[in-house]
């Protein structure tokens, strides 16, 4: 079904660093430093994900941190031009771009299948974490939803590829060229 690889170093070095402390049973506290993927982090180090599913979800992810930033706070008054000489482009802009890019994702692919996006490609949670949210809110078993999520998941990365044209060919050149900010 599919490859269980051993994890590289270069692999392991790209998840992201968790602290957390730790309590002993004499009461010590310790921080401890774990590293810990997010779900996108772990299809593709299984070799779950095709190569355009991959490049729309670290689309997506950059996406999602640029949508999240200061511009989508308050408005940069400082950016704005009066004599409408020269566009200013702005962190502001960028970041109202990047929403409304993923506004149009939401509407493409749905509810169901942005949520997973937005948890696990931009907030980087874990497979494991989504489903049992999943799981306690519709009732269900935790394997079921965590076969559930990952398989969802794997579906709107192929439908998020497929809508921005990263599939390959001289035909989506044109699609890829119109959703690039």
């Amino acid at each position: 079904m599919h490859n269980s690889k051993p994890v590289t170093a270069a692999a392991a070095r790209a998840a992201a660093l968790r602290v957390e402390e730790i309590e002993d049973t004499q009461g010590n506290r310790a921080r401890v430093i774990t590293a810990r993927a997010s779900g996108l982090d772990h299809l593709r180090l299984h070799d779950r994900l095709t190569k355009t599913a991959i490049a729309a979800g670290e689309r997506f992810t950059a996406l999602y941190e640029a949508a999240s930033g200061p511009g989508v706070k308050s408005v940069d008054w400082g950016a704005v031009r009066v004599d409408c000489a020269k566009r200013s482009y702005g962190p502001a802009e960028y970041s109202f771009k990047a929403l409304q890019t993923l506004l149009d994702v939401q509407e493409k692919l749905g509810g169901r299948a942005f949520f997973l996006l937005t948890e696990i490609a931009g907030k980087g949670r874990g497979l494991t974490d989504v489903a049992v949210e999943l799981a306690a809110r519709e009732g269900i078993g935790k394997q079921a939803a965590q076969g559930y999520v990952t398989e969802r998941l794997r579906e709107a990365l192929n439908d998020l590829a497929n809508h921005w044209g990263a599939a390959q060919g001289p035909a989506h050149a044109a699609i890829r060229a119109q959703h690039s900010f």
